[in-house]
C-alpha cells in the first residue's frame, strides 16, 4: 500500500512540476518494493515504470532496458492502459534511439493490436501514432494502412475523450 502512496505522490509532484521530488518519491516507491517485495514483483515494475520514462527522457536507455525489458508481458496481463502505454512509450523509444527500429515497431505494433483486441482505442490511437513516427518515410505502405484506421477510430476516441452524458445533454 505505502508503494503505491509514493508512486501516486511522485505523479502529483510532477503534475506540479516537482520533477527532483516526483523521482524521489519514485526512488523511495522502488526501493521500498525491492524490500518488501522483490525487485521482480508487480508493485516494484509499476513503481519502476515513471521513473524509466524519466531515464528516457533524460538519455539513459539502458537502465530503461534494465527496468522494463522482458517485463511487458507482465504489463499486458496486470496494468492499466496509462501504466502499459507508458512503460512501451520508455521501452520502444530507447530502442529506436539506439538503433533498434525493428524492435521499437515490434513493440509498439503489440500494443497496438492488443489495444485493439481489448477495444482500448485510445492506447491504439497512441500506438499507432508512435508508429506513424517511426515509419512513415521507410514504409509509406504501411502508414497508409495506419492512417486508415486512425481516422477509423477518430469518433470512438472523441466520444470516450469528453461525454456531455453527465450533464443531461
Amino acid at each position: 500500500k505505502r508503494v503505491y502512496q509514493l508512486v501516486l505522490f511522485g505523479w502529483s509532484d510532477w503534475f506540479e512540476g516537482h520533477v527532483s521530488d516526483a523521482e524521489s518519491h519514485w526512488q523511495s516507491a522502488v526501493d521500498l518494493a525491492d524490500g518488501e517485495s522483490g525487485a521482480r514483483s508487480l508493485a516494484a515494475l509499476i513503481a519502476r515504470i515513471p521513473l524509466s520514462r524519466l531515464d528516457y527522457e533524460r538519455g539513459r536507455y539502458d537502465d530503461v532496458e534494465l527496468a522494463l525489458g522482458g517485463r511487458i508481458g507482465v504489463l499486458e496481463q496486470a496494468c492499466t492502459t496509462d501504466l502499459m502505454a507508458s512503460a512501451t512509450y520508455a521501452l520502444a523509444w530507447s530502442h529506436a534511439a539506439r538503433g533498434k527500429v525493428a524492435d521499437a515497431v515490434a513493440l509498439f505494433d503489440r500494443m497496438r493490436l492488443i489495444a485493439a483486441e481489448r477495444g482500448w482505442v485510445r492506447m491504439e490511437a497512441l500506438a499507432i501514432l508512435e508508429l506513424l513516427r517511426l515509419t512513415a518515410s521507410a514504409r509509406p505502405e504501411q502508414a497508409d494502412h495506419l492512417a486508415k484506421r486512425l481516422r477509423a477510430i477518430g469518433p470512438s476516441i472523441a466520444r470516450k475523450a469528453f461525454s456531455t452524458r453527465w450533464l443531461g445533454a
